[in-house]
């Protein structure tokens, strides 16, 4: 069983509005396109449904679930913007990393790690079937490139370099 963690979505794109890419470099808000509720709230339950079919998770449980779960995924939402860079083309994009953390009691650690990018094309002004299709593309990449983390080192094993205080 596997439980569903976190799904965290970093700024700019954390907000209700849209952020659009411009073909000058700048990013920007659009006051009049906006998500129904914040992106880290909605996105869950794509996570959720991408992942139970993936296969190698089993039953997915939410985050609040008091079941005991054998590993815990947690999203990281890098993209999620419009790109008006090009002329006379809209584009979604999307960009996440996944974490697979092993559940034990105690400390909790990485052990698989994937990143992916996608996108959609907005077609028509239907901005929710892009923003769908670039997430859902992002969550298979990163599943795809999920590779085994090798175990981190407790600080106190980190030689010091010469000179720093121990």
């Amino acid at each position: 069983m596997t439980r569903q963690g976190a799904v965290t979505v970093t700024a700019p794109f954390d907000s209700t509005s849209f952020v659009v890419r411009r073909a000058d470099g700048s990013v920007a808000r659009d006051p009049y396109n906006v998500f129904a509720s914040p992106p880290s709230t909605l996105l869950r339950a794509a996570v959720r449904a991408r992942l139970e079919a993936d296969g190698r998770f089993g039953r997915v449980v939410p985050q609040s679930s008091s079941a005991s779960a054998d590993v815990q995924v947690e999203v990281l939402v890098r993209d999620l913007s419009l790109d008006c860079t090009a002329p006379e083309r809209r584009t979604s994009r999307a960009a996440v990393s996944i974490d697979v953390l092993r559940a034990d009691r105690g400390a909790r650690t990485v052990i698989l790690s994937g990143d992916g990018d996608g996108m959609g094309d907005v077609k028509d002004g239907n901005y929710s079937a892009a923003f769908s299709q670039a997430f859902d593309a992002a969550l298979v990449g990163a599943l795809r490139n999920l590779k085994e983390q090798p175990p981190v080192k407790p600080l106190e094993t980190i030689p010091k370099k010469k000179g720093e205080n121990k």
